[in-house]
């Protein structure tokens, strides 16, 4: 049971698409940046995540640091890039092997759709993330190893303007998922508003 419970690394032929398309997808992302109608945002923050897996024995629970960084075409369209790095990980145990699950790496690319009302936004997000996460055991018929994983990603949210150009922000993402595993989390965190 425990060598099975990180999803599958992707094959050479994904691996390959995927080198070609984050490049591809950061430089769709300037021209937006400067272009923007409204200016441009840093988001700094933290986020509670859970790894849902049919290998584990239980789910894991995982503290991430989260960076965002996005624009708005307009005030109901915007772009969002999120970089997720793994502040905490998951210690898990099930007749007596125990098993070490920490997050390494995320990032995605998410379309966002939001509508003002005061104060406030409420905003839908979707696009597409990558991630590595990375696991041990104290089982010797476990081998240690690093799971790779992309997929489509969504998510909903609220931005509140607390003073000037800052932005408190709470969301709900889901990153990753498909028919053995899920990994979703709720992120909050202090957005600041670049430029004048």
């Amino acid at each position: 049971m425990g060598t099975d419970y990180m999803p599958a690394s992707m094959t050479g032929l994904k691996e390959s698409a995927m080198k070609k398309l984050i490049p591809t997808l950061c430089l769709c992302c300037l021209p937006g940046i400067v272009q923007a109608n409204e200016k441009p945002y840093l988001d700094i923050g933290a986020s509670m995540t859970e790894y849902d897996s049919d290998g584990l024995p239980d789910v894991a629970e995982l503290e991430n640091f989260r960076v965002k960084a996005g624009t708005h075409f307009s005030r109901y369209l915007g772009l969002e890039v999120h970089l997720l790095f793994g502040a905490s990980g998951d210690d898990l145990t099930s007749s007596g092997v125990e098993y070490d699950v920490d997050t390494d790496l995320i990032y995605g690319f998410l379309g966002r759709v939001q509508y003002p009302i005061q104060r406030a936004n409420v905003y839908f997000l979707g696009g597409y993330s990558y991630g590595e996460f990375s696991a041990e055991s104290n089982n010797s018929a476990f081998s240690n190893q690093t799971g790779r994983e992309s997929s489509l990603s969504y998510g909903f949210g609220a931005d509140y303007k607390i003073y000037k150009k800052i932005h408190f922000n709470v969301d709900y993402m889901l990153y990753f998922s498909d028919d053995n595993f899920d990994f979703s989390g709720v992120s909050a965190g202090v957005r600041w508003v670049i430029g004048r």
